[in-house]
């Protein structure tokens, strides 16, 4: 399937995608002083690749910082030219059972509203807004469980969330959410959500779990497709940048999914489930 999306639009998401997957990373360095670049030593203990520290220290500015007992943990970047201001949601810690907890509850299909991980982001978040820390519009990212947190926010906050841009998150629907959605069920998609995954989303278990609400999804192929981690994905969209650059997006392994935000219809679902049944008995006659 060919990219939707025209060439510039797309090297802009790409290019957008690339600053936030290195923000998500350097996002689990714990105790950066508000007001200062990031700081060396934390960004190394967060793993944020070497060659890429001098591009945070000259681009970025820590605002604040969340870490609640609830295990969720997030960071306001401000870029240094121009001085916009987003929310990065850190990811998944396998060694904090508060992290463990929230994605169980994920993975058998509980809805965002009863995770305390996400009621403690939303009246964070507010709480940032209301003190000038965060600006009353600004766009969110978010890696694994913090990309569920981020969509999670965008629909409590949608009037003041410009975008989000998730990377290999869970869906919604645990373990059921992509068998709801082929037995035709009224799933749709969060608006102004980009998610960003691997070409081989399908067998992670992590965000190939429950069904994707990212109104667009961009696969994009990477040294490893069936590996769960930012720094994997995040250079295989750097290197999708300079592809589509070098050599024009039909050179690229990039695939754009457009996903349906609003509601089907009874008429539309009476429709699907025929097709879906008409289907299936067409299959079974020919065994």
């Amino acid at each position: 399937m060919r990219p939707a999306m025209e060439e510039q639009l797309l090297l802009e998401q790409l290019t957008k995608a690339a600053d936030y997957a290195l923000l998500n990373r350097v996002a689990y360095g714990k105790g950066y002083k508000p007001g200062e670049t990031p700081d060396y030593p934390t960004m190394k203990y967060a793993k944020v690749p070497e060659d890429l520290i001098p591009e945070v220290r000259d681009n970025y500015i820590v605002i604040a910082q969340l870490e609640s007992s609830s295990g969720v943990a997030a960071t306001v970047f401000e870029r240094i030219q121009g001085g916009e201001r987003s929310l990065v949601i850190r990811g998944m810690s396998p060694t904090e059972l508060p992290d463990l907890v929230a994605g169980a509850q994920i993975a058998v299909g509980m809805p965002p509203s009863v995770n305390h991980q996400i009621n403690t982001l939303v009246r964070q978040t507010q709480q940032w807004m209301n003190e000038g820390v965060l600006p009353q519009r600004f766009e969110v990212s978010g890696y694994s469980l913090g990309g569920y947190g981020a969509i999670a926010l965008k629909q409590q906050l949608p009037d003041n969330i410009i975008h989000v841009y998730s990377f290999l998150e869970p869906g919604v629907g645990g373990i059921g959410g992509e068998l709801v959605e082929w037995l035709g069920g009224n799933v749709v998609a969060v608006p102004d959500v980009t998610v960003f995954t691997t070409s081989q989303r399908l067998f992670s278990f992590i965000d190939g779990l429950g069904f994707s609400q990212g109104e667009t999804v961009i696969r994009v192929p990477t040294d490893n497709d069936y590996l769960h981690d930012i720094e994997n994905l995040g250079a295989g969209i750097r290197r999708e940048i300079e592809n589509i650059k070098e050599q024009g997006l039909d050179n690229s392994g990039i695939e754009v999914q457009q996903n349906r935000t609003t509601p089907y219809t009874s008429a539309e679902l009476e429709q699907y489930s025929a097709a879906r049944t008409a289907s299936v008995e067409a299959y079974g006659s020919l065994n």
